[in-house]
C-alpha cells in the first residue's frame, strides 16, 4: 500500500465547492479506490497558484526527500500550480525523491496520452491566465499612454493625486537630489546612507536606506521626468524595448538628465565587470537529456577554456561526473547544437498544422474518456449516498415510533458524517467536469508552439517542458522523444557537435 499526502489550496477566487474540506475528501476517496493510505496533509489558504512561496507547499517539497511518503495527491492541476515553470521544476524535485503526483479529478491513468494530457492541462490553465493578463494589460497601457499611475508602489520622491497623475513630494525629492549629487561628487554609499539616516529619511517600508536601495534609485531614469511602464518582468528582469512604454516629460522632473548620466557613468566606471562568461545562460533542455550509455541524466555545464578563455556550454553525463570515465565514457554534448536540433524538430516536424490537429484529436479523445470515467464515479457515489440516506431515514423513523436502542445516536452521527463526506466528494467530482474542453480549445493552446525558434528562451523552455519527453544522447546519434508520438520523432547521426539542420528528419507522428 502506497503512502500518500494531500496538498490542498484555497484562494480568494475559489469556486464555491472547492473548499479545503472538499479537496481533502476527494483525495481521501481517491486514496481508498487506489490502495493508498493518507499519512499527512499540507494546506495553504488564500494563496494563488501562480506563486510558489506557499509555506506548506514548500515544506511538502522539503519533506519529500525524507522518504515518509510515495505520492502527492491534489484535487486538480490548478490547485497545485498554474505556472508551468514551477510545476515542472516541482515535479522534477519530487521525482528525484521517487515521489509521484496524482490529481484526483484529472487522473488519466498510464496511457501514452496521459503524460501530455497532464502537461496540456497545466498549459491550458496558464494559457487562460495569460489571456486574462493580456486583457488587463490593455487597460493599463491606456493609463500609461496618459502617464497615469498604474498600481504598485509609488516611486520615492513622488506622490499620486486623486486623478492618478504624479506630483513631486518635496520632502522626499530633497533626499533624492542629495543622493544623486553626493554620488556624482564621489561620496561612497556608506556616507550617503549615514546622511539619510541622520535626517530621519526612511524607505516606503519604513526602513533605513540600504546600499541596494540607493543603487536602484541611481539607476532609475524616471527621476529625469521620463514616464516608464512595463520595463521589467515579475522577476525584475529587463523587457525588450518594443514592450516598454516610455514618454519623455510624462512626469515632473526631480533631477536633470545630465546629473543622471553622470551617476550612471560613475557606476559603470566602478563596476568590476565579472566577464560575459558569468552571465546566466538558460539551458533549454535541463531535466530532459539522458545518457544512453549509463542511463544517467546529462547535466548543464559551463566552463572556460583555451588561450582566448572561450566560454563553452554543454550537457555532460552526471554518471561520468560522479563516478569517473571508467563508469561512463560518454563525451559532453555541445549545448547550442543540441538545443538547435530540438528546436528545429519542434518547429519543422511537431508544430505543423497537421500534427497539431492529430495530437489535439488524440488528447481530446482521452479527455472525453476520462470525463466519462468521472461520471461513472459520480454515479457510484450517488448510489452509496442513497444507501446512507436510507439508513438515516430508517433510524429516524424508528425513533419517531418510540423505538430506543443503545448506540442509535452514535450510529446516526456516524451516518450523517459519512453522508456529508459523500456529498463533498460528489461536488468535487462535479466541479472537475464543469470544464468542457473541445478539440479546438486544445488546438488553440498547442498553436502557441508554432514559431518556437523566434521566441525568447524562457518561452522556448516552457514549450519544451510541455512537449519533449526526453532527449537520449548516444555516441554517434541523438534521439528526440515527443509526448504522443509513436516512436522517435528525430534521430541524428554523425558528428554530434555539428550545427543541427533538418535534413533527413522523419516525421512519425
Amino acid at each position: 500500500m502506497k503512502r500518500a499526502v494531500v496538498y490542498a489550496r484555497f484562494s480568494t477566487d475559489n469556486q464555491r465547492y472547492e473548499s479545503i474540506d472538499a479537496q481533502v475528501r476527494a483525495c481521501q476517496e481517491f486514496a481508498g479506490r487506489n490502495d493508498m493510505v493518507i499519512v499527512n496533509q499540507y494546506v495553504d489558504e488564500a494563496l494563488t497558484g501562480t506563486k510558489d512561496e506557499r509555506e506548506n507547499f514548500q515544506r511538502m517539497i522539503q519533506e519529500s526527500s525524507l522518504g515518509f511518503f510515495d505520492v502527492v495527491l491534489a484535487h486538480k492541476v490548478d490547485r497545485f500550480a498554474r505556472d508551468e515553470y514551477d510545476y515542472h521544476a516541482t515535479k522534477r524535485l519530487l521525482k528525484k525523491s521517487n515521489v509521484d503526483i496524482r490529481f484526483t479529478a484529472q487522473d488519466f491513468g498510464n496511457t501514452p496520452e496521459s503524460a501530455l494530457m497532464e502537461n496540456v492541462l497545466v498549459g491550458m490553465s496558464a494559457y487562460y491566465s495569460r489571456n486574462l493578463a493580456a486583457e488587463v494589460m490593455k487597460g493599463m497601457k491606456e493609463n500609461a499612454y496618459k502617464c497615469k499611475y498604474n498600481g504598485g508602489y509609488v516611486l520615492y520622491g513622488y506622490s499620486v493625486t486623486s486623478d492618478g497623475t504624479y506630483r513631486i513630494n518635496e520632502e522626499e525629492a530633497a533626499a533624492v537630489r542629495h543622493i544623486f549629487e553626493s554620488y556624482v561628487a564621489g561620496q561612497p554609499f556608506t556616507t550617503i546612507m549615514e546622511w539619510l539616516k541622520g535626517r530621519g529619511y526612511k524607505t516606503r517600508r519604513n526602513r533605513d536606506f540600504s546600499i541596494g536601495a540607493v543603487r536602484e534609485m541611481l539607476k532609475n531614469e524616471r527621476y529625469t521626468g521620463v514616464y516608464i511602464f512595463n520595463d521589467k518582468t515579475k522577476a525584475r528582469k529587463p523587457k525588450a524595448p518594443i514592450e516598454i512604454i516610455r514618454i519623455e516629460g510624462g512626469i515632473p522632473q526631480i533631477i536633470t538628465p545630465a546629473l543622471f548620466q553622470a551617476a550612471v557613468k560613475r557606476m559603470e566606471a566602478n563596476r568590476q565587470a565579472p566577464g560575459a562568461h558569468k552571465a546566466k545562460r538558460i539551458y533549454l533542455l535541463s531535466g530532459k537529456v539522458v545518457c544512453s550509455h549509463c542511463g544517467s541524466s546529462m547535466q548543464a555545464s559551463n566552463r572556460i577554456g583555451g588561450a582566448n578563455k572561450t566560454y563553452y556550454a554543454s550537457y555532460r553525463c552526471g554518471g561520468r561526473k560522479i563516478r569517473g570515465s571508467s563508469f561512463c565514457d560518454m563525451r559532453g554534448m555541445n549545448a547550442d547544437a543540441l538545443e538547435e536540433m530540438v528546436l528545429d524538430t519542434l518547429e519543422n516536424q511537431v508544430f505543423t498544422d497537421r500534427n497539431i490537429k492529430h495530437m489535439a484529436k488524440r488528447l481530446h479523445n482521452e479527455y472525453r474518456d476520462a470525463r466519462g470515467r468521472h461520471w461513472d464515479t459520480i454515479k457510484a457515489l450517488e448510489k452509496k449516498l442513497q444507501g446512507v440516506e436510507n439508513k438515516i431515514g430508517n433510524i429516524i423513523d424508528a425513533i419517531a415510533d418510540g423505538y430506543r436502542q443503545a448506540g442509535m445516536k452514535e450510529k446516526l452521527v456516524a451516518l450523517e458524517s459519512e453522508k456529508n463526506a459523500l456529498i463533498g466528494s460528489i461536488r468535487a467530482e462535479n466541479v472537475s467536469n464543469q470544464l468542457d474542453l473541445t478539440q479546438l480549445d486544445i488546438e488553440e493552446m498547442m498553436h502557441e508552439g508554432k514559431g518556437i525558434k523566434s521566441k525568447d528562451p524562457l518561452e522556448q523552455k516552457r514549450i519544451i517542458d510541455l512537449y519533449v519527453e526526453k532527449i537520449e544522447v548516444k555516441k554517434e546519434q541523438v534521439d528526440v522523444y515527443i509526448y504522443l508520438s509513436d516512436s522517435v520523432v528525430f534521430s541524428s547521426s554523425g558528428e554530434r557537435n555539428r550545427t543541427a539542420d533538418t535534413t533527413g528528419m522523419n516525421r512519425v507522428l
